[in-house]
C-alpha cells in the first residue's frame, strides 16, 4: 500500500509540472528616440500591440531613473495631435491624459519665445507625476513619435 501511494504522487507531481507554458518574448522596434549627447532622454518602443513611452526623470542629476507608460496603439496619434495643437498655438500650463494603462502629464512652458514640453506620468489617475522629463522642443518631439 505504501508503495502503491507513493508511486500515485509521484505521477500526481510528475503532471503537475508538466503544465508549465512557455512563451516567445517580443522584442521591441523602437518608434523613435531623443538623445542629446548622446545619452537617451525619451524613447517610444513599439510592443506590436502597444506603445511604451519611456524618459528618464530630469529631476535626477547623477541617478539615472527611468519611468514608462503604456500607450495604445489607438491613443498615441490622439496623443501627437494635441501636443502639435499646442505647440502651434503656444499655450503653457498642464495638460492631463487619461490612458486606459495610466495618466499622462503634458506640461507645456515658454522660455526665450520658444514652447517646450515636459512629459510626466502616473499608474492612477488620483496621484500626480512623480517627475518629468528633460524639455523637449518641437523637433524633438517629432523625432520621438517618428514623424521626422
Amino acid at each position: 500500500m505504501k508503495k502503491f501511494t507513493l508511486l500515485l504522487v509521484l505521477f500526481v507531481t510528475s503532471l503537475a509540472s508538466a503544465q508549465l507554458k512557455t512563451s516567445e518574448v517580443k522584442e521591441p522596434t523602437v518608434l523613435g528616440k531623443v538623445s542629446p549627447l548622446g545619452k537617451t532622454s525619451a524613447a517610444i518602443f513599439d510592443y506590436g500591440d502597444y506603445y511604451q513611452l519611456s524618459y528618464r526623470d530630469a529631476k535626477f542629476v547623477q541617478i539615472d531613473e527611468e519611468d514608462e507608460i503604456i500607450i495604445q496603439k489607438s491613443e498615441l496619434e490622439d496623443i501627437y495631435a494635441l501636443i502639435v495643437k499646442n505647440f502651434e498655438e503656444k499655450k503653457s500650463g498642464e495638460v492631463k491624459v487619461e490612458l486606459k494603462e495610466g495618466v499622462l502629464y503634458l506640461k507645456f512652458a515658454k522660455g526665450l519665445g520658444m514652447i517646450s514640453l515636459e512629459i510626466g506620468s502616473s499608474k492612477t489617475p488620483t496621484s500626480a507625476a512623480a517627475g518629468y522629463s528633460q524639455a523637449l522642443t518641437k523637433k524633438q518631439v517629432d523625432k520621438l513619435f517618428g514623424k521626422k
